[in-house]
């Protein structure tokens, strides 16, 4: 009974241990996760299969392209762009529902 128990933790830890580029990849939200997950898979067990994958999982994260929305000054859209009744955001002027607050907009 407790050969098999013992197995099993050995077995989980490194299990662990091999996934671990992927592991911190996946938790940092990497752009290229998955990538990072099929050579850790095809590779981790050579060393530097290893050492790529986890080095590769370490590097900086792009970020998410976001819309962007300024108070300060309109995009320049067109036709020029006036402010949501609403919510304030900016928005096209022959717009009939903002984007930002999805509320129809009075003429």
């Amino acid at each position: 009974m407790g050969g098999g128990i013992g197995l099993f933790v050995v077995v989980v830890v490194v299990g662990g241990l091999y996934f671990l580029p992927s592991f911190v990849a996946a938790m940092r939200e990497h752009h290229n996760a998955g990538a990072i997950f099929a050579l850790n898979l095809l590779l981790g067990w050579t060393a530097l299969g290893w050492i790529v994958c986890l080095v590769w999982a370490v590097t900086q994260v792009n970020p998410k392209t976001a819309p962007a929305t300024s108070a300060s000054k309109p995009p320049s859209l067109e036709p020029a762009a006036v402010r949501c009744p609403n919510c304030g955001e900016w928005m096209p002027g022959n717009a009939i529902r903002c984007l930002a607050c999805r509320e129809w907009v009075r003429r």
